[in-house]
C-alpha cells in the first residue's frame, strides 16, 4: 500500500502568514481595507486642500479613521494567531502525518485524529500549503515543504481519485 509519511513542525511565522492569507480572501475584509485606503486618500486630499468635506472633522481625524480601518484587521489577526499558537499545543508541536488512499492520520503529543478521504469535503492548494476540509468548521493545513516531489505527486493522485472532494490546484 502506498503511504505518504511526513514529520513537520509549523513555526509561528508560517502560521501567522497562513491566517493572514485566509483572512484576506474574505470579501468583507477587502472592502474594509479598500474603504480605509479611500478614507486615507480623502484625509490626504483634505490636508493638501484638494477636498473640503465639511462632514469630516480634521485631516488628522480622517487619517486616523483610515489607518484604523487598514490596520485593525492585521493587528487583530496577529493577536488572535499568537494566542492560538501559544495556547494550542497541536499548532506548535512536531506533527506526524500518514496519508494512504483510504485515510489521513495526524498525530502528535496532544493526540491523534484520523479522517477517511470519503468524508472530506474539499481542498485548496496555496503557494506554501495544502488545505484539506473535513467540514465547514475544520481545516487541516499541511506545509508543502514537508513533501518530497514524489510524495507531492502521490498526494495529487490520491486527491484526484476522490470523486466527492471539490477543490482547486495552483497553476
Amino acid at each position: 500500500m502506498e503511504t505518504i509519511t511526513l514529520d513537520y513542525k509549523i513555526t509561528f511565522g508560517e502560521y501567522l502568514g497562513l491566517t493572514l492569507m485566509i483572512t484576506y480572501r474574505r470579501t468583507l475584509i477587502l472592502i474594509i481595507t479598500a474603504l480605509g485606503l479611500l478614507v486615507c486618500c480623502i484625509g490626504l486630499g483634505k490636508e493638501m486642500g484638494i477636498w473640503d468635506f465639511q462632514l469630516l472633522s480634521s485631516a488628522v481625524a480622517t487619517w486616523s479613521y483610515g489607518l484604523f480601518m487598514i490596520l485593525f484587521v492585521p493587528l487583530l489577526n496577529f493577536w488572535k494567531a499568537s494566542r492560538q499558537y501559544l495556547n494550542l499545543q497541536r499548532l506548535h508541536e512536531l506533527r506526524h502525518l500518514e496519508i494512504t488512499r483510504e485515510t489521513i492520520r495526524l498525530s502528535g503529543e496532544a493526540g491523534s485524529t484520523e479522517y477517511k478521504w470519503a468524508a472530506l469535503k474539499g481542498f485548496q492548494e496555496l503557494a506554501a500549503w495544502i488545505l484539506l476540509s473535513p467540514n465547514k468548521m475544520e481545516l487541516l493545513f499541511i506545509p508543502k515543504r514537508a513533501f518530497t516531489p514524489a510524495q507531492w505527486t502521490l498526494l495529487q493522485d490520491i486527491i484526484k481519485a476522490q470523486p466527492k472532494i471539490v477543490g482547486k490546484w495552483r497553476k
